[in-house]
Parts: structure tokens; sequence; C-alpha cells
């Protein structure tokens, strides 16, 4: 955000975000859709409520989702938000959604190539494109950077999804999922990404027997990072 030429404070979870926005006057929210105890929908519906009760304008909520399924944008809408990105965040479209809501009118992205990769690759060689199109100049890499902070937080996550898998918390599989599976596309690391989403769907269909087997192919598929250079040398 502050790349886009934006201040931003981020919060964790519904509830404190509900206590800032009580607080201070911000422009938009950015809100994503899935959150423990209080999920965006439901965070975006109270403060609807307390906007009406308190006789506020009502502040633009931008949803910010990892899935991209046919109803998912109704359904954001439906729950009082105005607009819809899903993840993985592209610069152009940020920066577009953000203007569009906002006073600011930052400086136009640079364009995205949309050229398709190969179907096997391990790592997006475009995603790490997408990363610098944050760049500004005289700072450190940013790709660098974003790609070096996942890979030192992944394995983290990985060991709590085996322990939330082995422990049969579906819940917590699907939460675990959620997030690494949107930092994974993120960094370019497909294959990841993709099991991470699939997992996280049969965590939410409660199919155990499937989800110990993916959960060891996600496992494998962030150790085949480890000769994708790409990825940790971006």
């Amino acid at each position: 955000m502050r790349k886009l030429g934006y201040q931003a404070d981020a919060v964790d979870g519904g509830a404190v975000a509900l206590a800032a926005l009580a607080r201070d006057a911000y422009s938009a929210v950015l809100m994503d859709c899935q959150m423990p105890e209080l999920d965006g929908y439901q965070t975006t519906l109270e403060l609807r409520r307390q906007e009406v009760l308190r006789g506020e304008a009502r502040r633009p909520v931008i949803a910010v989702t990892a899935n991209a399924l046919r109803g998912d944008r109704e359904r954001c809408l439906a729950a009082g938000m105005d607009d819809y990105l899903s993840k993985p965040l592209r610069i152009d479209d940020l920066a577009t959604t953000l203007a569009r809501w906002t006073a600011d009118s930052p400086p136009p992205a640079p364009e995205d190539d949309q050229a398709a990769m190969d179907g096997d690759n391990v790592v997006d060689a475009h995603a790490i494109e997408r990363l610098r199109g944050f760049q500004v100049a005289g700072q450190a890499d940013v790709a660098t950077e974003i790609i070096h902070l996942f890979v030192r937080e992944a394995p983290a996550m990985l060991a709590g999804l085996a322990e939330a898998v082995a422990a049969g918390r579906p819940d917590e599989v699907e939460r675990i999922t959620h997030r690494l599976g949107s930092e994974a596309a993120l960094v370019g690391a497909r294959k990841l990404s993709e099991l991470c989403r699939g997992l996280e769907l049969e965590a939410r269909l409660c199919q155990p027997a499937s989800v110990a087997e993916i959960e060891e192919a996600a496992q494998r598929a962030f150790d085949a990072l480890d000769d994708n250079r790409v990825v940790v040398a971006a």
C-alpha cells in the first residue's frame, strides 16, 4: 500500500477492524473475506449497522478473497461491500480499484504480462514480475523481500497444517491452507498454491481421507522450491 502512495494500517481480525474504523476516518477498507471468529462478511454487516446508528457516511469496503467462484462477488455485495478483488492481487487491479473508491489517484501501474506459462512449472515467473511492479526506485528489491519472507514463514505454516490434519481439525486446516495458498500464489509457488486451494476445499467438505494425501503433496511442493532458484534468488 505504501508503495502505491497510500497510508495504511493493518489490523488482525474483524473485531479489531471495527474498533479502528470507529476511531479513525479511513477513506476505504480492504476487507479479507475469510478471517477467524468474525469474517469479512460479518464485519462489513456490522460496520454498516454502526454507520447507520452513528449517522456516518458510508465508507467504501473492497472485498479481498482467495476465491474466484461464481456467486462470490454477489455474496460480497449482499454483505454491504462495494467492490471485489481476488488473490493473488495484481498491482494494476489494486491501484485502479483504490483510485476508484478514494480521492487519491496514484500513478498508473506498469502493464502486466499475461502470457501463459508452461502447465508443469513449479514456479510462475510472471508472478515474480508482478511483484516487481511494486518496486520503488532506490528501495530494496521488493520481490526478494516478499519471497524471502514467504520462505521463512512457510515451514511453520506447513508444520501447523500437518498437526491440524493429524488432529482432525478441519477448521484449522482450512484456515492455514487459505493463508498458505494465498501467499504461495503471490510469490509464484504455483503448484503449492494449487494444492492448498484443493486442500482448503477438501477441509471445508470434511473429507479427511484425501486431506492427508494432499497435505503430504503440499509439503513436497514446498520442498521442490529449493530446486528452483528463481524463487529464493529473484
